[in-house]
């Protein structure tokens, strides 16, 4: 007796016996039943319900998630009378419901009955069956209502697949009862819905006719003649060519013939756990639903056969038929592809006479026993290994496809068959983790997964840690993410820890090979997996694999056709041919341009390249193609760098990107080589699409370049020195001012030779000079002097580097009023780095909150354009930090949030700083004393990795000002003397004069205007007139002017008892400082990143 009835054939439904409906609840809780009712009676492993659930977009433990969804489910089917319904079981969890309990079972039996009954001869039982299966149906869709779980489309999908290859039988039967005229308006629909589907069009053509309308039965087979021809280039199969004739002689519809069905063929299963590729699983099963020739492409490796057995063992009642799995591996004579197919698909009684006469049977007659024994019934035929015999199985599965109008053909191969209407599906590598992702995610990707998996096989208890998860991923990242050779690296851990074997991936080829000697001989070592791609190449496709090992991260067709194609065996004009047969054949892969419209990019797997690259070192040409390879990207740079100070800036930084692996080899290439004019040219052409890209680019490797001997060539040599000098100098917060000096000395041994006109940067090398020495006066004096003749663009850095040196001698409105103007000229020429750094900049000195914030979200604008994300974390903070003093807490909370998030992800830990510290300040502000102190703890640990630290006194004073809110006095008093500690021990005067300001700003801040005025004079602050205006008009001219200078008498080493005042008066409610300012002359006016993480204006 059924208690419980689940109808999928359009909305879920699910009802008692007595006809009462059950609520189940979520889309989820609904997925999950209908997932487990498609298989009722068969158990479903954990495994794949998460997958079917959720896919890529798995929650927040996974396994978890699904056990509470069970349980949910459990006490619903319990409510409607089934409390023993779902069952755990050894394989998974089971629905123990009967079939005939489901709609959707109960429709697929009767269909099945109904095809029998056909076959069999039985007409009219087969029409009453078929109708009664229709008739389940309550709308167009199956499986409607369930949310976004992955699995519903595609199993809607089948069953409707089956639902249509249902009324095709169906619709036989009543035409063989006579009951066209009922059938047509049906048929017509349908028909037009499927224009391809020939049966149908078969069925329409018959109905037409016995409805006495002959000549539109013709016109449909005209019609879906010319639409096959137009479209997929084939003609009508023979069985709707015989439907033509038999309308042509008024020959009416013949009754089915009964057919013995042929037995179900075995496909071969997995030995190992199938990982990942759900999504792909999925979008080759859509393809089929679709297409009858789908090819799956790949390299050697990429798992292809693997993916086909998952494919048809996740599905063994998809509608397309019988499935017959062909392995063409081992057949090496294109004459016998046909006898191979027949020898799986064949009758038995087909088999002897074909083995016989294989010396004289043709090609053609065997096909055609293929096809007699495939026309019958639907079918899907699986080629495995196509690569090596591409032609001839081609013009089979033309053949086939041809003639057996309900054939499916589903085949793998290295390359393309080349058939009209073939739909290729290039498998991709497993998925990788991204750079810089955390290494604790690491075995969610699909290719580490499978490392592990493969490795815990040979290594019982092995697992991903954090020692061993670096090396793991780099093995999987430079293995391609293929399948094959992450196994075979996989088996090595069985002697080897991953540190070791990823060294040893440079020997990939000797260090790989299969432990399973049950592989194929061409699987079992990595070598043999490419020796068999490169044994299928043509002369010119050899030559071509490998002279394209010379690129590092691929090319246009351009840059290859200028290196590659020279000589007769391969002229220019043929290497576009030669490329797309390597594409073809799986050798090399197709890329999106880098730019819209600067071409499509080519490349080559890791492993493929090596092993080409060992091709090319036999030949002796590599010296020679890599030396034109660093000649060709020399120009490349030298033509793209000076357009990075134009409006053109922003594709020419994308194109300098996409080629940095290029341009990198060339300089590293041509530095081993000993070819030193050409390292000079392209390091003095990389310099500054370094510098505007973070300036993070190999000092040793410059360093290097500066070394090199000779005074050729000087104008270059300078170019590099300077540039060099501009990201170590103070400037640029390098953090390495005797490296900059030694760059400045080497630029000044070829300054007098070098064309001053030939670069910008050059005019800069005194201002540099002074900087590195801390000499903000001469450094003023030198970039004053640069001005007057310059070009925009240079005035404009000089006017910015002059803003931010007077900065540093607190002349703020000169400073502001020159940083604005650099911004202004930067923003015309359309130079986005330079309006990044003006507007950050002028953000950091503008004094006003709301403005402040306006410049860092132009800051942002800048970088979001630019690509810059590594700069972003710090930006927001400071950003939400302004807002705090905005006074706008919520959009501040946001900020500062998002910009701790981003530090975390990325290690930005001054950007940590700054958000920590921002948070610190909103707690203080909210009077929330234990959030700020909570918050000060994170701020420690983060100032503990080294960034900010200058920001540390600053952060202790407003601690110290929250504890004496909450009447903890002695703290307060302890964190502002450690705060006045911090400040004096700065290690030059200048860099303890501007912390000292922090200390007055403070004071002033609280209330304390004796004591700011005495911290104002210590500091030798050069305009007591400008910040100090305030305090003159609390104390009076003459109080302030003799506490002023009170503090001038004094020794700056002697400071520290008065700079710690009672915390009562210090820490006193006021409004609060910006962080840094302290920092403002140890980072210089740019941090290494073009950051300015400091302040320069008096307190809010």
């Amino acid at each position: 007796m059924i208690i419980v009835r689940i109808d999928l054939l359009g909305p879920l439904a699910v009802q008692t016996g007595g006809g009462r409906s059950i609520e189940i609840g979520s889309a989820t809780l609904r997925a999950l039943l209908a997932r487990l009712a498609l298989v009722a009676g068969q158990a479903v492993t954990a495994e794949a319900l998460v997958d079917d659930l959720w896919g890529a977009e798995l929650p927040a433990g996974a396994a978890n998630a699904l056990q509470r969804r069970v349980s949910r489910l459990r006490r619903v089917l319990a409510s409607a009378g089934e409390p023993d319904a779902l069952h755990l079981e050894a394989g998974g969890y089971r629905l123990a419901f009967e079939p005939d309990a489901v709609d959707a079972l109960r429709f697929q039996r009767l269909a099945e009955q109904g095809r029998a009954a056909l076959a069999a001869g039985h007409t009219a039982q087969a029409a009453e069956l078929l109708r009664a299966a229709d008739r389940l149906w309550r709308g167009a869709a199956a499986l409607t209502g369930l949310g976004e779980a992955p699995f519903a489309a595609p199993a809607a999908d089948r069953l409707a697949a089956t639902r249509l290859l249902a009324a095709e039988d169906r619709h036989d039967a009543e035409l063989a009862l006579g009951r066209a005229a009922a059938l047509l308006p049906e048929l017509e629909q349908l028909a037009a819905a499927h224009p391809w589907r020939e049966r149908l069009q078969g069925q329409l053509m018959r109905a037409l006719q016995a409805t006495g309308r002959q000549a539109e039965a013709l016109a449909v087979y005209q019609r879906v003649r010319t639409e096959l021809a137009e479209q997929l280039g084939v003609e009508p199969s023979a069985e709707l060519a015989a439907v033509q004739l038999d309308v042509l002689r008024r020959i009416p519809q013949p009754r089915p013939a009964a057919t013995a069905p042929a037995p179900r063929p075995a496909i071969p299963a997995g030995s190992s756990s199938f990982v990942g590729r759900a999504a792909e699983l999925r979008q080759v099963y859509r393809l089929l639903t679709t297409a009858r020739l789908v090819t799956v492409l790949g390299p050697g490796g990429a798992g292809k056969t693997r993916f086909v057995r998952e494919l048809l063992a996740r599905h063994p009642e998809q509608p397309f038929g019988e499935a017959w799995f062909v392995d063409l591996a081992a057949v090496a004579d294109p004459g016998y592809v046909a006898q191979t197919v027949l020898v799986t698909v064949g009758p038995q009684e087909q088999l002897q006479p074909a083995l016989a006469d294989t010396g004289t049977a043709s090609a053609g007659g065997i096909a055609e026993r293929i096809v007699a024994a495939l026309r019958p019934r639907p079918v899907l035929l699986v080629l495995d290994n196509c690569e090596h015999l591409a032609a001839a199985v081609a013009l089979l599965a033309g053949r086939l496809l041809a003639d057996c109008p309900e054939l499916r053909i589903l085949a793998t191969s290295r390359e393309v068959l080349g058939l009209t209407g073939e739909q290729q599906f290039p498998l991709p590598p497993l998925g990788l983790p991204a750079p810089g992702s955390p290494t604790a995610d690491a075995p969610g990707y699909p290719a580490v997964r499978l490392f592990l998996d493969r490795a815990a096989a040979v290594r019982p208890g092995f697992s991903l840690g954090p020692e061993s998860a670096p090396a793991v991923i780099e093995i999987c990242r430079r293995l391609d993410g293929l399948p094959l050779a992450i196994e075979l690296a996989a088996a090595r851990i069985r002697i080897l820890d991953p540190q070791e074997l990823a060294r040893r991936l440079d020997d990939r080829f000797q260090l790989l090979a299969n432990s399973d000697r049950t592989a194929p001989a061409r699987h079992q070592t990595l070598r043999a997996v490419v020796d068999w791609s490169w044994s299928m190449l043509e002369q010119p496709q050899r030559m071509l694999a490998r002279r394209l090992t010379v690129f590092a991260g691929g090319a246009t067709l351009e840059d290859i056709e200028q290196l590659c194609g020279t000589g007769p065996e391969l002229p220019r004009a043929a290497v576009l041919d030669t490329l797309a047969a390597l594409v073809d054949k799986s050798l090399v892969e197709v890329g999106e341009p880098a730019v819209p419209g600067t071409g499509t990019r080519y490349r080559m797997l890791d492993t493929i390249r090596a092993y080409c690259a060992e091709r090319l070192a036999e030949t002796g040409e590599t010296e020679q193609l890599q030396r034109a390879h660093a000649l060709h990207w020399t120009a490349f740079a030298q033509a793209a760098e000076p357009r990075l100070r134009t409006g053109e800036q922003l594709p020419w930084l994308a194109r300098l990107r996409a080629e940095h692996p290029n341009l990198f080899a060339a300089l590293r290439r041509s530095l081993d080589a000993g070819q030193h004019g050409t390292a000079l040219r392209l390091c003095a052409a990389l310099m500054w699409p370094w510098l505007v890209q973070g300036a993070r680019y190999d000092y040793q490797l410059v360093d290097r370049v500066l070394a090199l001997p000779g005074a050729g060539l000087p104008t270059e040599r300078t170019v590099i020195a300077t540039a060099h000098a501009l990201v170590l100098s103070s400037a640029f917060a390098g953090g390495a001012p005797e490296l900059g000096r030694r760059a400045v000395a080497r630029a000044r041994e070829h300054a007098d030779r070098a064309e001053r006109g030939a670069h910008p940067v050059l005019v800069f090398l005194a201002p540099i000079d002074a900087l590195l020495a801390h000499d903000r006066a001469r450094a003023r004096q030198e970039l004053t002097a640069v001005m007057p003749e310059a070009e925009p663009w240079t005035e404009a850095l000089a006017l910015m580097l002059r803003g931010l040196v007077l900065v540093g001698e607190n002349e703020l409105d000169q400073a502001r009023s020159d940083v604005a103007r650099a911004r202004d000229i930067f923003a015309v020429l359309g130079d986005r780095w330079g309006r990044y750094l003006g507007a950050q900049s002028l953000a950091s000195i503008i004094g006003e909150p709301a403005t402040a914030a306006a410049c860092y979200r132009e800051a942002l604008a800048c970088l979001a354009e630019l690509g810059m994300d590594q700069h972003v974390p710090v930006v927001v903070a400071q950003l939400g930090y302004e807002l705090v003093r905005a006074g706008e807490p919520a959009a501040a909370q946001a900020e500062l949030t998002r910009a701790l998030a981003l530090a975390e992800h990325s290690t930005d830990q001054l950007a940590a700083v700054w958000a920590t510290g921002g948070l610190v300040e909103l707690a203080n502000r909210s009077g929330d004393s234990a959030e700020a102190q909570r918050r000060f703890g994170q701020l420690r640990r983060a100032l503990a990795q080294g960034a900010g630290a200058a920001l540390l006194p600053a952060m202790l004073s407003r601690i110290a000002g929250a504890m004496l809110r909450q009447g903890e006095v002695a703290g307060a008093r302890d964190n502002l003397r450690q705060a006045v500690d911090l400040t004096m021990a700065a290690t030059d005067a200048p860099d303890r004069r501007a912390a000292l300001r922090i200390l007055a700003d403070r004071a002033g801040a609280n209330r304390d205007f004796a004591l700011a005025a005495t911290l104002f004079g210590i500091a030798a602050d050069p305009d007591p007139a400008g910040p100090t205006a305030d305090l003159r008009g609390h104390l009076g001219d003459e109080a302030f002017e003799a506490a002023y200078h009170r503090g001038a008498a004094l020794d700056l080493d002697a400071v520290s008892a008065l700079a710690t005042p009672a915390p009562e008066a210090a820490a006193a409610p006021g409004p609060a400082t910006a962080p840094g300012r302290a920092d403002e002359a140890a980072a210089g006016p740019l941090s290494a990143s073009g950051q300015r993480p400091v302040r320069g204006r008096s307190a809010d």
